[in-house]
């Protein structure tokens, strides 16, 4: 069983994370802006409606259960976060590392 993956999204180059959530933050009728993963471009995104609504999709969500496919996405989650905070206390204290990397690990 593969991880769960992003689809791609018809017309626009580069689709990644930060324009899923652009783009899934918005409720219908709302308008907003959405990078694409190279930050190169912005699009400008209206929601016109929405299909399955959002309460159906927490529905069906939540009588999925716990199983691999959560256990996946949770760990990504998790990853990510993990990740973004150590970017976050690297650029706020502005760390430098000044040892070259260990020969072992830069194999891996």
């Amino acid at each position: 069983m593969s991880g769960p993956e992003m689809s791609p999204v018809p017309g626009i180059e580069l689709a990644g994370q930060d324009f899923m959530q652009g783009v899934f933050s918005l409720q219908p009728g709302q308008c907003g802006a959405a990078p694409n993963q190279a930050h190169s471009v912005v699009y400008l995104v209206r929601v016109n409606s929405q299909d399955p609504d959002e309460e159906k999709l927490k529905s069906q969500f939540l009588e999925s259960g716990y199983n691999q496919l959560v256990i996946m996405l949770a760990q990504r989650e998790s990853l990510f976060t993990s990740v973004e905070w150590y970017r976050g206390v690297a650029r706020e204290y502005q760390v430098k590392w000044q040892r070259p990397p260990d020969e072992q690990r830069r194999r891996l």
